[in-house]
């Protein structure tokens, strides 16, 4: 009888520890097998890289997860993905079965994309919902990496190829005469260029010591000038001009002097007025000589007669 019991204890231990090692990995995986489920279906032909156990969310909430992946590499559309749901979230009719990138990681999760009542309003879809096990329409959304893999690929294609065409054209230009001619004239350039760079060399080495030289004395004879000017007597000169201005000085004080002969005809009224009536009385002689000639002068070819 004990023997018995030793053994149902033991099946109860091992059905036990199974129990718990079944929920365990389950609520490691993060499933809650005390609560009921449904389960969807999604065909792709490419999953980048989704594995079971991944997370199925609906607008950002998690609602469940991937289930199982099965594979059929002869089928173009080579994976079943099964995801599991909790039995609350109902998959309306429309709904879409998105693969997104879960994060910069690179990871893949599921999205379901339900449709609002707007949206089954004006597409006219049915409402009725997917029953458990039923195939969801699906749907691969490219993440922010492969935009920009693919975006960094195209550029750098557009690059080769907008390379390819500078260097083509290059090259017709460089066998063409024009390219020529220009090359052979920058050989020249460069050969002049090099003259004058020898020249210059020259003129450093062996001209501008000399020119300095030159400017040396030119400044030294300038200023053997300059000393000899400062050494020339402006004090007599200054003598001279103050005389000359004594004199003028001397000149104008006569002039306003009434007493002098300068003087005298400067302020003189009588004088003024006898010198113009002079002047009136020679201007009337002049004007009587031209009108009346005969009266002061008489020529005669005979000489004149005598007196009887």
């Amino acid at each position: 009888m004990r023997q018995h019991s030793r053994e149902v204890l033991v099946g109860v231990v091992a059905i036990f520890a199974s129990f718990l090692l079944y929920f365990g990995i389950n609520f490691l995986k993060g499933m809650n097998v005390f609560l009921a489920a449904n389960y969807y279906i999604g065909i792709y032909s490419n999953i980048n890289g989704l594995k079971e156990q991944a997370p199925v969310y609906v607008r950002g909430y998690k609602v469940g997860q991937v289930k199982h992946i099965q594979y059929n590499f002869k089928k173009e559309d080579a994976f079943t993905v099964q995801i599991v749901l909790n039995e609350d979230i109902t998959v309306e009719n429309g709904t879409v079965m998105c693969l997104i990138a879960d994060g910069l990681l690179g990871g893949t999760a599921v999205e379901l994309r339900i449709p609002t009542s707007q949206e089954l309003a004006e597409n006219n879809i049915d409402t009725l919902p997917y029953k458990s096990y039923d195939t969801l329409p699906t749907l691969v959304i490219p993440g922010v990496i492969d935009n920009l893999q693919s975006g960094l690929l195209l550029s750098m294609t557009n690059a080769v190829d907008e390379t390819t065409k500078l260097i083509t054209n290059l090259n017709k230009q460089i066998d063409h005469d024009n390219i020529r001619h220009i090359l052979e004239h920058t050989d020249t350039v460069t050969a002049n260029l090099n003259s004058i760079g020898n020249d210059l060399r020259y003129f450093f080495d062996y001209k501008l010591d000399g020119l300095v030289a030159d400017i040396d004395t030119s400044l030294h004879n300038f200023k053997t000038v300059t000393a000899k000017l400062d050494d020339v007597q402006y004090q007599e000169m200054f003598q001279k001009v103050d005389s000359a201005l004594t004199h003028l000085n001397y000149l104008l004080a006569s002039a306003h002097d009434t007493s002098g002969t300068v003087g005298m005809l400067l302020s003189d009224d009588n004088l003024y007025y006898n010198i113009n009536r002079s002047i009136v009385s020679i201007d009337s002689l002049l004007t009587d000589l031209k009108t009346n000639p005969k009266r002061y002068v008489h020529f005669s070819l005979f000489g004149r007669k005598k007196d009887k």
